[in-house]
């Protein structure tokens, strides 16, 4: 019993001896380092053992105020040459309450102050830690990141001024004979890397330049692929013809304009070109809708763009069903023509809600309107830096009768404050609608 209790006491010895070590050991390495970061620390990739709280923060203080006063400069390289882009922290929309945020530094200073704070934290976890910076480094990262939508929004508007997208194969109609437009090989941008190499430099707050090449861009629709299709088309265009029809108005398409509209879907499917189809609906069915979707009006005033009438939602063409409708035509078109059937026999079996002229050959499409949102409101262009007159040109009409300065009065209320897009085309005819005096000319 006595050489038990003996072995017992010595192991109690033990561990109380091994305990005051450990003691020994943290309150000497604690020492050494007072108010200075533990060897194996870094900050953002950084070592900073040795240094002083106070240093380690002015240094990346002064790098964060670097990099947040004087953006990220990108540059995108094409083939056609390269285009500088300096992407800022931050900048202002329409109004100074209205901030556009492209990336932030995020709470960087309490990733230093938990870098200091390592190994300080409770004696059992202390040893723990300053053990382990024994065996490896323990990196303290910065929660510095892009706002992915803002930056991808910036440079995909700012690529369309340097590269050139391509362009899919696509069926043509020229006097009565079908063809085929070649496709056109192009570049983009590829945005998942750009963001990638924006996230790398911002977690070091690196100011390095980025310098991203184009990819290049082949177009899924190629004229071998579209050949396939040559025969369709030709029949789609000698015994087809649309006929959109609303509130008494009509619109008839030919089949040989209607090809034009054709691009191939996966798994090698004819389908509809959504994009010509709500161009050609835009062009020509919106000018005679009722209660159209009224745009926001805007006016610059002290550098600073300012919304002078609100928007307003009205009516638009539901272009999804009329290009579901399509869609059901060219569909039932292929199959009709595969046997050797009549199309204008097949749409009538398949059910649709789609109006046959049997007698006159036309397929007549109903177009049905929807409640729409204006494109273009205060909310809708807050993320776009617009600060800057472009053009003013005056004139007079001094002299002019009493008619025609209300005529003008008329016309330029029309067009005043009206925004248009990068690339957009602007008609001021379609702008200023029917001259008449429903529409308060004289």
């Amino acid at each position: 019993m006595v050489f038990i209790r003996n072995i017992l006491k010595f192991r109690w010895l033990v561990v109380v001896g091994a305990m005051f070590a450990l003691s020994g050991y943290v309150a000497a390495f604690e020492f050494r380092y007072s108010e200075r970061f533990f060897p194996g620390v870094s900050v953002a990739g950084i070592q900073v053992g040795g240094k002083t709280y106070d240093e380690v923060r002015e240094y990346f203080s002064v790098k964060a105020d670097g990099i947040m006063a004087a953006g990220l400069e990108f540059t995108l390289v094409g083939r056609s040459g390269e285009r500088k882009i300096i992407i800022p922290a931050e900048s202002s929309g329409l109004t100074a309450d209205a901030i556009v945020e492209y990336f932030t530094v995020g709470d960087w200073e309490s990733s230093v102050r938990d870098a200091y704070d390592f190994g300080r934290s409770g004696f059992w976890r202390s040893v723990g830690e300053q053990l382990s910076l024994r065996i490896s480094d323990a990196d303290f990262s910065f929660p510095a990141g892009a706002r992915e939508e803002a930056v991808s929004s910036l440079l995909m508007r700012e690529s369309k001024k340097i590269l050139k997208p391509s362009r899919p194969a696509g069926f043509t109609f020229d006097s009565g004979t079908v063809g085929i437009a070649p496709e056109a090989n192009g570049e983009k941008i590829n945005l998942e890397k750009a963001i990638s190499e924006i996230n790398s430099r911002l977690a070091v707050f690196s100011s390095e330049p980025i310098r991203l090449e184009a990819d290049y861009e082949v177009p899924e629709t190629t004229a071998d692929k579209l050949s396939e299709f040559s025969d369709f088309a030709s029949r789609l265009a000698d015994s087809t013809n649309l006929i959109f029809y609303y509130n008494g108005y009509r619109w008839r398409i030919s089949g040989g304009h209607l090809i034009t509209w054709l691009v191939l879907r996966e798994e090698n499917d004819i389908g509809v070109d959504t994009v010509k189809l709500e161009d050609f609906l835009t062009k020509t069915v919106a000018p005679v809708i009722d209660d159209p979707p009224q745009n926001s009006r805007f006016e610059m005033r002290y550098g600073k763009l300012i919304e002078i009438v609100p928007g307003k939602p009205g009516n638009v063409v539901d272009v999804k069903k009329t290009a579901e409708r399509v869609e059901q035509i060219v569909s039932v078109a292929q199959r009709s023509f595969a046997g050797s059937r009549n199309l204008l026999l097949a749409l009538a079996s398949a059910g649709s809600q789609i109006d046959t002229d049997f007698k006159g050959g036309n397929i007549e499409i109903p177009l049905e309107v929807v409640r729409s949102e204006p494109k273009l409101s205060r909310k809708t262009i807050d993320q776009y830096e617009i600060k800057d007159l472009v053009g003013l040109s005056i004139t007079g009409f001094k002299g002019s009768s009493d008619d025609r300065r209300k005529n003008i009065e008329i016309g330029v209320s029309k067009l005043n404050g009206l925004l248009i897009a990068p690339d957009e085309e602007f008609s001021a005819v379609n702008a200023i609608g029917e001259v008449n005096e429903e529409g308060g000319f004289v």
